[in-house]
């Protein structure tokens, strides 16, 4: 009998890591899901309620338990919960299970920073030159400092064909205003701002 509980609690235990796509396809129910993405918004009044988005989809957390943690708008949050439906679709029953810290930054500042894939910065610039639509490479100014932003994918955690065609898709054009999720590169000797994820951005007309 205990082992037959046992294994009953494993199954009932398997976490589904999911795009948010997935999660907004799947089913009200008790399968517990594993969702990633950049925080872009939080309720006024309860800081637990937030809206999180990766690259395939925007949802709702609703009550999210923050077991100890802390998180500001534009940090890289997992979370792990139920899906729901109340006004449209979320999560509940959520766990709040990592936080990466992301800093807002001056393009100036960004500079003076050491080269590290782990240390996520947001920065907004002028789009004064796209050199590569396709997945988004461009030049980013802020003053009088500047930089070449190597990636800009829609969303957390994209990949593949899913990295491509952001600035067409959101009809991003040169002298835009862009805020930008990213880590401090290097090639060749000159700095960089790499893996870029969209975060916002302002149309120039």
């Amino acid at each position: 009998k205990t082992y037959s509980t046992e294994a009953s609690i494993f199954q009932k235990g398997a976490i589904i890591e999911a795009s948010i796509a997935e999660f907004i396809a799947a089913e009200v129910g008790d399968t517990q899901y594993r969702l990633s993405g950049v925080i872009t918004k939080i309720d006024e009044k309860y800081n637990n309620n937030i809206n999180i988005r990766d690259f395939s989809g925007e949802t709702y957390v609703y009550r999210l338990d923050l077991d100890g943690k802390e998180y500001k708008l534009g940090d890289i949050v997992t979370v792990v919960g139920k899906r729901g439906e109340y006004n449209g679709h979320q999560v509940v029953d959520g766990v709040l299970e990592n936080v990466i810290p992301v800093t807002p930054i001056s393009i100036a500042e960004l500079l003076t920073k050491e080269v590290s894939a782990e240390v996520y910065y947001m920065i907004t610039g002028e789009i004064t030159e796209i050199t590569n639509p396709t997945y988004g490479n461009h030049i980013l100014k802020d003053g009088d400092s500047e930089i070449e932003v190597y990636g800009t994918y829609p969303g957390y955690g994209a990949f593949g064909d899913f990295r491509k065609n952001v600035f067409a898709d959101k009809n991003i054009e040169v002298g835009d205003q862009l805020t930008i999720i990213g880590t401090r590169g290097e090639f060749g000797g000159n700095a960089q701002f790499s893996n870029g994820i969209y975060f916002s951005h302002e149309s120039a007309e």
